[in-house]
């Protein structure tokens, strides 16, 4: 009835917090038919705090918008490389009802919000979530093209700040308090090495990740998988989905981590050292339905 890709929707304010881990800590913790990706030896959790906007089945002329965070690593699966989401929050009820029925997604209610910080001033300004708008402030109006530097009349975005602490029932506590700041609007450099083979630090002055650098091997993915749980209206076993969109437009970033117990929710110590940190502002993204592999 709607064809291929036929759900749609913009992520904004985009943070890509990424950690070296040991392979075999995160194999422990895949289900069956999954093998871990690596880049360089190593596996990586990432945590991603971002602003679904406007997500709907295409054609449909409204959509829900809310603040995301997960938790998730890099696998190799039966239909190929992609990422397997250990944990999502989100600060809809629908969204996450939806997401954990249809989708076999493991989502959980949370309080939720971002808030961006400009070069001349700090807006502070938010709405409460109504299910249709997330926490995060409104004006200047947020672009929704796939570049993620300032928009026409908007000042750059000199931080964003992200909150999020999980109220649903009967799931372990999870908290997250973070401030991102973006410090280059390039990739490549000492950060991207190649994805396989030594490292090789790579110059680059395109704000897409090159291919075959730990910048894309972290951000360019295009599939997920997932298990159904006991709230999935599907059959057990392994499910795949695919999204599509351009390449990430990234930049470098840093991050203040002020609480942090997302990995302590999911089984796993903290990883150490400090992240490696990209951000994106906005990206247009599609996906197609879920499927059995």
């Amino acid at each position: 009835m709607f064809g291929r890709d036929p759900i749609e929707m913009t992520w904004e304010d985009v943070g890509f917090l990424h950690w070296p881990v040991d392979p075999a800590t995160v194999a422990d913790r895949l289900p069956d038919r999954l093998e871990v990706a690596t880049v360089d030896g190593d596996a990586y959790l990432g945590v991603v705090p971002f602003v679904m906007r406007d997500i709907r089945i295409r054609g449909l002329p409204i959509g829900l918008s809310f603040v995301e965070l997960n938790l998730r690593t890099y696998v190799d699966g039966p239909a190929g490389p992609g990422v397997y989401f250990h944990s999502l929050d989100a600060d809809d009820p629908i969204g996450v009802a939806i997401a954990r029925t249809l989708f076999a997604l493991p989502y959980y209610r949370a309080d939720a919000s971002v808030r961006r910080e400009y070069a001349t001033a700090t807006r502070t300004g938010t709405r409460p979530n109504t299910g249709t708008d997330p926490a995060v402030e409104t004006t200047p109006a947020a672009p929704t093209t796939t570049e993620n530097e300032s928009g026409a009349g908007e000042p750059p975005i000199t931080a964003v700040h992200v909150r999020s602490r999980r109220t649903h029932g009967g799931a372990d506590l999870a908290d997250f308090d973070a401030t991102v700041r973006p410090t280059s609007p390039k990739t490549g450099g000492p950060t991207s090495p190649k994805a396989s083979g030594p490292t090789s630090p790579k110059a680059s002055s395109s704000t897409t990740a090159d291919p075959g650098t730990r910048a894309a091997f972290l951000t360019e993915n295009y599939r997920f998988y997932a298990t159904a749980g006991d709230a999935a209206l599907l059959p057990s076993g392994l499910y795949c989905g695919e999204i599509d969109h351009e390449p990430w437009p990234l930049r470098e970033a840093s991050a203040e981590i002020r609480a942090n117990t997302l990995f302590k929710a999911n089984g796993y110590d903290h990883p150490e050292g400090d992240p490696l940190v990209h951000y994106c502002r906005s990206l247009s993204v599609t996906a197609d339905r879920i499927r059995r592999v």
